[in-house]
């Protein structure tokens, strides 16, 4: 990368002219814009500045990357394409190097392997540190990252002490474990009984009851760093709560939640969000009882509540229930939903708990109006898709760039069959959709990279029966989708089916 020093007018006439050419006004000569602080003209800075790698398709550490892929990296800068061939970008597998040709194109360079990659492999990358600019200046140190081709193949989980079989449940991933909780159970029972899968081993604990919440179903639970908190829902007769606990993995029971009035706590309610910002839970939206919506909502930390902005001068967005909520590193945004009246939404709020407020999503070119639909957070992106519309349910889907705040539609090729009460996981690469109710075989998925904006097909040999309203976890490896209710008897399942992509 290049500075030039700005062109000097032509001067010539008088010394007014003479004075104005050759200052910028603070007495120092040099000319605006220029770069330089001399003023005395005459070429341009040198680049010393050596290019950065600053982003690699596929990213590092991820799985189930596509047999058929070609690697890329993008730097800083324009790349000398002389410094780059099959030796200075080159991938392997133990070892082995993988053949494949180079190509450069401005500031990205590709590598194309000659042979599809190999099912369930571990690859190392590596661009060279020779790799230069157009100045000559090196990249100095070789970068490497490793990745994982994709398996795209299912197994069953265990049903050996599996939880009672269950529907409308929560469950979270530990780093070690997923934790099923609550739910409904055979004849529409309400639990307060969990289970504890270790899928390293195959094998389900479960999970303790001194101190256990009260029976309910769809509540919400977040994953702390150490605790699961469990919160809100409906409980026996109909009625909600807005009660709640914490349970500590190893521990002997679990701790109450702040519910006093006095607390801060929120209204009682079910078919609410709630997102984890590394500090505090935030519970917002959802039914409070006969049917009354809310766009209220709650800052959690043990033991406190702070309550969410909202009424009038807000800026909160509509009451509304069955939407969906992510939390971004810095704000929780929420999106559509079912509004007062029944009607469905595809509105929207940022909301940032640093300074306790709301900021509008636009609605221009954002997806269908919707419930029961999914959104993942990317890193830089929430990614909104399926779910049932105003005529039936839905194929489609968006992305919202925050930064931007701007919507881009996702394309519907490949993508899976229109559904609603679907599970997702985003897993570093990939948001997977599975299950829930489609007019077609009901145990289909699909995998949206959004890198390439392309979706590919999970699966189906080996993949679970058929079911909705069940949970799904990521691992890091693995997708797990456990419990939901049958789509052939419509009877809650305590099985499940470990994914890996």
């Amino acid at each position: 990368m290049r500075r030039s020093e700005a062109p000097r007018a032509a001067c010539l006439g008088t010394l007014l002219i003479l004075a104005a050419c050759g200052s910028n006004g603070s007495g120092d000569g040099s000319v605006p814009g220029s770069g330089s602080g001399s003023g005395t003209g005459g070429g341009s800075e040198p680049d010393t500045t050596p290019p950065r790698v600053i982003e690699t398709d596929p990213p590092a550490d991820v799985v189930g990357v596509p047999l058929d892929h070609t690697l890329s990296a993008t730097f800083s800068e324009v790349i000398d394409a002389g410094t780059v061939d099959e030796t200075r970008f080159g991938l392997s597998a133990s070892g082995v190097p993988v053949p494949g040709a180079v190509a450069t194109s401005g500031r990205s360079v590709r590598f194309n392997p000659t042979q599809p990659l190999a099912r369930s492999t571990a690859y190392t990358a590596v661009l060279s540190g020779a790799i230069s600019d157009r100045a000559g200046n090196p990249l100095g140190e070789d970068v490497t990252w490793n990745f994982v081709a994709e398996t795209d193949a299912w197994r069953a989980t265990s049903t050996a002490s599996a939880p009672e079989g269950r529907t409308r449940h929560t469950a979270v991933w530990t780093g070690s474990e997923m934790i099923a909780w609550g739910g409904e159970t055979t004849n529409g029972r309400l639990t307060n009984t969990g289970g504890r899968y270790e899928p390293v081993n195959d094998i389900w604990a479960p999970t303790p009851q001194t101190g256990a919440p009260l029976a309910r179903r769809d509540h919400t639970a977040v994953w702390t760093g150490t605790e699961m908190i469990v919160w809100g829902g409906e409980i026996d007769l109909g009625q909600v709560t807005n009660t709640g606990a914490r349970h500590l993995p190893g521990s002997a029971g679990w701790a109450a939640t702040a519910d006093a009035p006095l607390s801060g706590v929120p209204l009682p309610r079910r078919h609410h969000t709630a997102v984890w910002t590394g500090t505090e839970m935030i519970v917002w939206g959802g039914e409070t009882g006969g049917n009354q919506l809310t766009n209220t909502g709650g800052l959690y930390r043990p033991d406190q509540w702070t309550p969410t902005a909202h009424g009038a001068g807000s800026r909160a967005p509509f009451p509304r229930r069955h939407h969906s909520a992510v939390w971004t590193g810095e704000e929780m945004i929420v999106w559509g939903g079912e509004i007062t009246g029944g009607q469905l939404t595809n509105t929207g709020g940022r909301y940032r708990p640093s300074t306790n407020t709301w900021s509008e999503i636009p609605v221009t070119n954002a997806p269908l109006a919707r419930r029961d639909h999914t959104a993942v957070w990317t890193g830089s992106e929430m990614v909104v898709w399926g779910g049932t519309g105003d005529f039936g349910m839905l194929q489609d889907g968006a992305r919202y760039d925050p930064g931007t705040n701007t919507w881009t539609l996702i394309p519907t090729t490949d993508a899976p069959t229109s559904r609603a009460a679907h599970t997702f996981v985003w897993t570093g690469y990939e948001m997977i959709v599975w299950g829930g109710r489609d007019s077609f075989d009901g145990l289909s998925g699909g995998r949206y990279r959004p890198l390439a904006n392309v979706w590919r097909e999970t699966a189906i040999p080996n993949a679970p029966l058929a079911r909705t309203d069940h949970t799904a976890v990521w691992t890091g490896s693995e997708m797990i989708v456990w419990g939901g209710r049958r789509s052939d008897t419509l009877e809650p399942t305590s099985s499940g089916g470990r994914y890996a992509p």
